[in-house]
């Protein structure tokens, strides 16, 4: 596979690489918008963030990318350590993507929120295999 880089892509080369993506703002009018823009605020660095409590990470529903040096809370002491918190949400869905570091696994959660309360569900990982090239 061809890398690509983000300079070439907002430049729309090569052909076939999206550079734009059309939506809507706020008033329903159509508008462009680049790749970078549309991904920034979603894969936005959000710093550390720091708990003591399952409450912190349950609140935890701004998007963007977190890092984070201790296990998080809820997935017992085998998994996580440092690594780096992915969370995604829209409207009502929260997910929380774990991806350790030195580990071969992923962590994942989600939650729905109806009436004003969350309904999380169990931390799963997603185990990952080496793959000889």
């Amino acid at each position: 596979m061809e890398k690509i880089k983000l300079s070439e892509v907002e430049r729309g080369l090569p052909n076939g690489i999206i550079a734009q993506i059309r939506g809507l703002n706020t008033q329903g009018e159509g508008i462009l918008e680049t790749v970078e823009s549309f991904l920034s605020d979603i894969l936005c660095a959000r710093g550390s963030f720091i708990y003591n409590s399952q409450e912190v990470i349950d609140n935890l529903k701004q998007p963007g990318v977190y890092m984070h040096g201790d296990p998080i809370i809820g997935t017992g002491t085998f998994y996580g350590a440092h690594g780096v918190l992915l969370v995604l949400y829209v409207n009502e869905y929260t997910i929380h993507i774990d991806f350790p570091a030195r580990k071969n696994f992923i962590l994942v959660r989600k939650c729905v929120t109806v009436n004003g309360k969350d309904d999380w569900s169990e931390w799963k990982y997603i185990s990952l295999t080496d793959i000889s090239t």
